[in-house]
């Protein structure tokens, strides 16, 4: 079904998912993206606008389902079956054009150890070139929380917009109005963006939107905290595909909400204040401290630092980060390294783990040639040795 890509080339396959036309199979078509050659590599070459999905490969002993690639039957596990489903271009909408989606399950032939192992090293760059990343979390709807958190953006844009407007900046005309008028204020909790008493210099408009807030059902505060303790944050791919994406769109069934207003939201009720709020729910002060301690919120903290990785840095913060193939420990941070020269590892799963370990340890030792980092080295080895405990070092 696959035609062959160029070896040692860039080209890489677009997936056109084709809208639903009331017709119950999944269809698609793959076509392959060709740079020109001998453009440098820091020449922008134009390509078609596509989105790459970020998702959970799923239980590889659960039942598969079929859909039509390329007129061909093509087998998928389930959660991205059902990603599909919900991700289809809706005619009426979408004037009845294909939408254009990087995923590595339909893209890649994984059946091609050469592909694969060229491939996942241009992983990195291909969701930094996605115009958004897609991010599937669940195919489960949780729609009374993202009634929830589309109150909570709400609030925020019209926070941040009358801020804007008090202190005549010109950047009230970037801030995104959600359909509202922003010059109004919001019906729940009827926000007041003046103080009730001079004084009151603690006063945060903040206090009268949780206060608004505080009649919001169980179900979506905790629906909320679990969104954020998906088993999706856990993957250790999951790290590079959401810190490298340029914009990001986080999908649970139909419901959706920007990646941007997620993290937002995230902000401000990671700095609710029980002590604040009288007789305020005990629900919603678990849901929130539940928030704070999920896979979720590091792994956007990490989008929101913007500091550079490193290759020792990332092996220790992803030691947790979960995978069924151990090569990716290795493979699934490479494309964020910005201390590692392009090729220095090599990208092979047929490779042994114990070779695997010494090609980073290798790195290490050319990185640092003095003799007094050799330390440094025998501690990164002792890492790897922690990280690989389960895998014998065995050729």
């Amino acid at each position: 079904m696959y035609e062959a890509l160029e070896p040692r080339s860039r080209q890489f396959r677009y997936f056109f998912l084709e809208p639903d036309l009331e017709v119950t199979r999944i269809r698609g078509t793959l076509r392959i993206f060709k740079p020109l050659k001998g453009v440098p590599l820091n020449v922008k070459v134009p390509q078609p606008k596509f989105e790459a999905l970020s998702y959970e490969w799923g239980d590889p002993d659960k039942p598969r389902h079929e859909i039509i690639v390329d007129g061909r039957p093509f087998e998928i596990r389930e959660n991205l079956f059902y990603a599909l489903k919900c991700l289809r271009p809706i005619p009426l909408r979408d004037n009845r054009n294909p939408r254009i989606l990087w995923i590595d399950a339909i893209c890649i032939n994984q059946d091609d150890v050469v592909e694969r192992n060229h491939q996942v090293g241009m992983m990195g760059d291909i969701y930094r070139k996605a115009d958004k990343v897609l991010v599937w979390i669940s195919s489960v709807r949780y729609t009374a929380t993202f009634d929830l958190l589309a109150k909570l953006v709400v609030s925020s844009t019209t926070i941040e917009y009358h801020s804007l407007t008090k202190s005549g900046s010109d950047q009230e005309n970037n801030l995104p109005s959600h359909g509202l008028d922003l010059d109004t204020s919001l019906e729940f909790g009827q926000l007041d963006l003046k103080p009730e008493q001079e004084g009151q210099h603690d006063w945060d408009p903040w206090d009268e939107v949780w206060e608004g807030l505080s009649t919001t059902p169980r179900s979506a505060w905790e629906g909320f905290a679990e969104l954020m303790e998906k088993t999706y944050w856990t993957r250790i791919w999951i790290v590079q595909e959401y810190l490298l994406a340029k914009n990001i769109m986080i999908h649970c069934g139909l419901d959706s909400i920007d990646g941007g207003d997620l993290e937002k939201v995230l902000v401000k009720t990671l700095e609710f204040k029980q002590e604040r709020h009288d007789n305020f729910p005990a629900y919603i002060s678990q849901s929130i401290e539940r928030i704070k301690n999920s896979g979720g919120i590091r792994i956007i903290e990490r989008r929101r630092d913007k500091i550079g990785r490193n290759l020792a840095d990332l092996l220790e913060t992803t030691k947790s980060s979960m995978c069924h193939d151990p090569h990716d420990r290795i493979y699934g941070i490479l494309g964020l390294a910005n201390d590692l020269p392009q090729g220095r590892i090599p990208i092979d799963y047929q490779r042994s783990i114990f070779k695997v370990k010494m090609d980073v340890a290798w790195h290490f030792q050319q990185s640092l040639k003095s003799k007094a980092n050799q330390p440094y080295v025998s501690q990164i080895c002792s890492h790897l040795d922690e990280i690989f405990v389960n895998c014998p070092d065995s050729e």
